[in-house]
């Protein structure tokens, strides 16, 4: 039974870093990866095209021979599964979703930089906005980052607060990675005239759009408890003050 709990931790258990989401991350790409496989698998040119060469391979060819029940387990769809999980985990897929749409970017600004300058009592200029766009980074690590760490003992933020955040930041990049999984495979679906498949997993995406946006929302509430939480400390509020102030 703890065995069985702890292969479901990335579902049941809240994520305390980021180690953690980018494992929940794999958990859900390998086991979508898997169950779409097993319509994409009825599709015969998908079955020879994307899966026909892990099948050729002789260690694969090995396995089949010693478990029978191979192919009714669809082994290869899930060692195609795994292949892409691990990939996504190497590349990390939610980063370069969210490089190419500016989702942290936008966030970051928005949601973080531009309040937390207000609550300390810092009205930022037009000029000092831009700056804080350009210097984003640099800044998040002055003025939240030193505060609001998974990675620190004791962040002046309370630890629950980082990891309720944390946590739903998760379940919103296995949203937006999902979409992704279930448009590609949706598109190679329609592509090979399995039309009745495609408009199935094309409605799950865009299902999966819009629990992102709620879970985006929730996203934004634990961050405002976060930067509260700076904004109030007299020390970090000065500190932080001064940062936006140099600007």
């Amino acid at each position: 039974m703890a065995a069985l709990l702890n292969l479901l931790s990335p579902v049941f258990q809240t994520t305390k870093n980021y180690e953690q989401v980018l494992y929940r991350l794999a958990f859900f790409v390998f086991w979508e990866v898997y169950v779409i496989s097993f319509y994409l698998r009825d599709i015969s040119q998908v079955d020879a095209m994307f899966f026909g060469w892990v099948k050729n391979l002789p260690l694969f060819a090995a396995i089949e021979q010693t478990f029978p029940l191979a192919n009714t387990l669809n082994l290869l769809g899930a060692v195609t599964a795994l292949a892409v999980a691990l990939i996504t985990r190497v590349v990390k897929l939610h980063d370069f979703i969210s490089d190419v749409l500016g989702i942290r970017r936008r966030f970051d600004c928005y949601y973080i930089l531009f309040p937390l300058a207000t609550m300390v009592g810092e009205l930022l200029t037009s000029t000092q906005k831009a700056a804080v766009i350009s210097a984003r980074s640099d800044l998040m690590r002055k003025v939240f980052y030193r505060y609001a760490s998974s990675r620190v003992d004791a962040p002046l933020v309370d630890k629950h607060e980082i990891e309720q955040a944390l946590d739903a930041w998760s379940w919103f990049w296995v949203c937006v990675e999902a979409v992704i999984i279930f448009t590609c495979t949706g598109l190679i679906a329609h592509f090979f005239h399995a039309h009745k498949l495609g408009i199935r997993l094309l409605i799950i995406a865009g299902s999966l759009v819009l629990l992102a946006a709620v879970l985006f929302s929730r996203v934004g509430k634990y961050t405002r408890v976060e930067i509260l939480a700076i904004a109030t400390d007299p020390t970090a509020a000065n500190d932080v003050r001064s940062v936006f102030n140099a600007l």
